[in-house]
């Protein structure tokens, strides 16, 4: 399972970018699997801007799983899969997912989950994690 620390997140994107060039096939239409959040406001009255990677985590017990009726999403191994020949576009699974994870294109799209994880790898600070 992915872990995500972000308050230590920067948020300079090295872990998007990695996963672009890893998981796209034709670098004219990149796939992005990884998005970022900023959050800008208020703490303790002081400013503060605070940075979150969107992704799937690959949860050990996945709610998008239990979520969805067609039987299209899989925990096989480390990794949740979407099996694109059974998913019918619902969309429960992405209002079931805590993480913000999946975007819609035609059916759900999620980061499928890779051995290498250069995501991890990527990230000048460490705040990506494999637990």
């Amino acid at each position: 399972m992915f872990t995500f620390d972000k308050e230590r997140c920067t948020g300079c994107g090295a872990c998007i970018l990695a996963c672009m060039d890893a998981h796209s096939p034709n670098p004219d239409k990149p796939v992005q699997y990884r998005r970022l959040k900023r959050t800008e406001g208020l703490k303790d009255k002081a400013p503060f801007v605070q940075f979150e990677v969107l992704s799937c985590r690959h949860c050990a017990n996945p709610v998008c799983v239990r979520s969805c009726p067609g039987g299209a999403i899989r925990k096989e191994g480390d990794f949740v899969r979407i099996l694109d020949s059974r998913c019918f576009g619902c969309g429960q699974c992405i209002r079931a997912c805590p993480f913000d994870a999946m975007v819609m294109d035609l059916i759900p799209k999620k980061c499928p989950g890779c051995e290498e994880r250069y995501c991890i790898k990527a990230c000048p600070l460490g705040v990506i994690e494999w637990k």
